[in-house]
């Protein structure tokens, strides 16, 4: 998943910023493709409706970056996490604001069924997400709350429309709360990509020196992190400056 674009803190934050976007197309198995489409599907159709198939796009797309963004500011320990639910969510985020702002506008019958349902199914699954292993609640979280922003701000003309005013505040307190998101990104710990690995463990064949690496590669990762260590891009300059002036 990591060579294919997962999110990874690590790699992500040392360059390689097009996982935000990457993650969002990948899953762990049938499983967890086939129930976010289920999702995608149920949710989706409303909401392509209500706001037309670019605004649905751009929230979905939008939710699923900053619900990765989310992710690695809240995740103290790296992990590698991917899926579209942090889009998911934030379409069921703009289904809500949708209802809410419309609900004189539907009937009550329906307005019931849609907006309980769909707030329900949201807050159950977070809430299930923090009893199960292996589930990015703060992508998910993430993305409800860019997906309830942005089903305010770019609902369509023919809708019930916020004010002027309030439609600035929302926009600008969002932003606020985007920079200051990004400003608690934690500092990056160091990732090896595999090709690299491989290119190492191949240099230690060649020398027959594979017990002493094994050795040394362990020793070194039981060592606690320093972030005063280089980063990727950084070890990459360095290796360019000395082979070159090696060659030299």
């Amino acid at each position: 998943m990591l060579q294919w674009g997962a999110n990874f803190s690590p790699a992500t934050q040392n360059g390689q910023w097009w996982r935000l976007d990457a993650a969002i197309f990948l899953h762990f198995g049938i499983v967890h493709l086939t129930l976010n489409a289920w999702a995608l599907w149920d949710g989706g159709q409303w909401v392509e409706r209500m706001y037309g198939q670019m605004r649905f796009l751009i929230i979905f797309i939008t939710s699923g970056l900053i619900g990765n963004l989310f992710s690695l500011a809240l995740h103290v320990v790296s992990v590698v996490s991917a899926g579209a639910s942090g889009g998911i969510f934030g379409v069921y985020g703009a289904l809500l604001s949708y209802l809410w702002l419309n609900k004189s506008r539907v009937p009550l019958t329906e307005f019931r069924w849609l907006f309980f349902g769909a707030a329900i199914f949201s807050l159950l699954t977070i809430f299930l997400g923090f009893l199960i292993d292996g589930v990015d609640n703060a992508a998910h979280g993430g993305g409800f709350i860019t997906g309830l922003i942005l089903g305010a701000l770019l609902i369509p003309r023919d809708a019930r429309q916020l004010s002027p005013l309030r439609r600035g505040c929302i926009a600008g307190l969002a932003s606020a709360a985007l920079v200051a998101l990004w400003a608690c990104l934690p500092e990056p710990g160091r990732y090896q990509p595999l090709k690299r690995q491989v290119r190492v463990i191949t240099m230690a064949q060649s020398d027959g020196d594979i017990a002493d690496y094994a050795n040394s590669f362990e020793a070194l990762s039981s060592r606690p992190y320093d972030n005063g260590l280089p980063s990727m891009e950084m070890l990459d300059r360095l290796e360019a400056y000395a082979r070159r002036h090696g060659a030299e």
